[in-house]
């Protein structure tokens, strides 16, 4: 397998790239990095010959970008696994952009303050009562204690705070949530709101 690395381009035009990429040499795309105003896509493929020309002549159609690329061999899949690969709270903040995506498309500017809904899990009551008691000190109302059977973290409680949803303060206000959840020995699953 093949590591290929592109900097300095768009997320816009990955799409493109990665279609070239996957239809030429059955390259998978495994993640990147954002970092100084550049931009790494990173694939993994079987093949690897002629790949510079297949990254000239796709970013051809975009000019005003500028592109390197190279691969090396990393069957182990080292760089995904040690660079690429989320850590659980990275995968949390991803989650928040799924979310924060979806209210952008319904038109949501996310300045207006609102209602948001959290979810969190437990194996029993006890854990999610002091979890409860945890975060009534930060303003968080309790709005139920939904059960679900037959899983492992089956005792819910579904909390509520009038708070911004703009990125980093949705990031934060999760994470601080995805935090205390595990101290309590439970699992955050997720936010909701109204688009405003």
């Amino acid at each position: 397998m093949k590591t290929d690395c592109l900097q300095g381009t768009s997320l816009r035009r990955y799409d493109r790239l990665t279609g070239a990429l996957g239809q030429k040499f059955g390259a998978v795309f495994c993640g990147r990095i954002t970092t100084d105003g550049r931009r790494e896509f990173y694939y993994y493929a079987p093949l690897s010959e002629k790949l510079d020309r297949t990254v000239e002549d796709t970013f051809s159609q975009f000019p005003g970008y500028e592109f390197d690329c190279g691969c090396k061999e990393n069957a182990a899949w080292t760089q995904y696994l040690e660079v690429l690969y989320p850590s659980e709270e990275s995968r949390q903040w991803m989650e928040n952009r799924k979310v924060l995506d979806v209210l952008e498309r319904e038109g949501d500017t996310l300045q207006a303050p609102r209602h948001v809904w959290h979810w969190i899990y437990f194996r029993c009551d006890a854990d999610r009562e002091l979890f409860v008691a945890a975060v009534t000190p930060l303003e968080y109302r309790l709005q139920s204690r939904p059960d679900r059977k037959d899983k492992e973290y089956a005792k819910g409680v579904c909390i509520v705070r009038f708070q911004s949803v703009k990125w980093h303060e949705i990031d934060d206000a999760v994470i601080e949530l995805f935090r205390l959840a595990r101290t309590h020995r439970g699992e955050y699953d997720g936010w909701e709101t109204q688009v405003q």
